[in-house]
């Protein structure tokens, strides 16, 4: 086979996506209103560290909105599923209703403050990008107990929950000669 015969099949593809994309932006500008919301300085700062984009879109209407295209699942939360917020791991998050606010947490390693998170807050849905479905997570809860993770099988947890990162055993030796070297860890009450 030659390149001349994919051309054709080339150009019915791009013409088809032409077409779609040209009826998306008249669907959206005759549905929904769009604007771009500037962050300020600090959140831009706190959006550095939990890698969130400086400039947000945000649209208001209703219909079908589309978004572009993921090859991971969209779970949709109901905030009032999780009273204390959601702390969700990163690459998680994209996107809420405005009911929902956005607050950045620090997390803990060895006692000292560290790495950061994004914890949702408030009344509405949110939107989550996950490598797995929903139905394949397991959800435990915790009652004034303790969760040790290995890695980041933890994908989201309540903002109730303390989160730390410690050794896996008492010594960095220790933990390093297992082959675990460092846990996740969730004390309290939450899910």
């Amino acid at each position: 086979t030659t390149l001349s015969s994919y051309l054709p099949a080339h150009k019915m593809i791009t013409s088809s996506y032409e077409r779609i994309i040209e009826e998306y932006k008249r669907y959206v500008n005759e549905t929904f209103q769009y604007s771009l919301e500037l962050q300020s300085l600090g959140k831009m700062v706190k959006g550095a560290v939990t890698k969130e984009a400086a400039v947000k879109p945000k649209y208001k209407g209703t219909g079908i909105l589309m978004l572009e295209p993921t090859y991971r699942h969209i779970i949709l939360e109901d905030m009032s599923e999780w009273p204390t917020g959601i702390v969700l791991d990163d690459g998680m998050f994209l996107a809420c209703e405005s009911s929902v606010e956005q607050q950045v947490v620090m997390r803990s390693i060895f006692g000292k403050e560290g790495l950061f998170n994004l914890k949702l807050v408030g009344n509405g849905i949110v939107a989550l990008e996950s490598y797995v479905p929903r139905d394949e997570l397991i959800e435990i809860t915790l009652e004034n107990d303790v969760l040790r993770v290995d890695g980041n099988f933890a994908v989201a947890w309540s903002g109730s929950l303390e989160f730390s990162v410690e050794k896996s055993t008492k010594t960095l030796l220790g933990s390093g000669m297992t082959g675990e070297g460092l846990v996740n860890v969730y004390r309290g009450s939450g899910k």
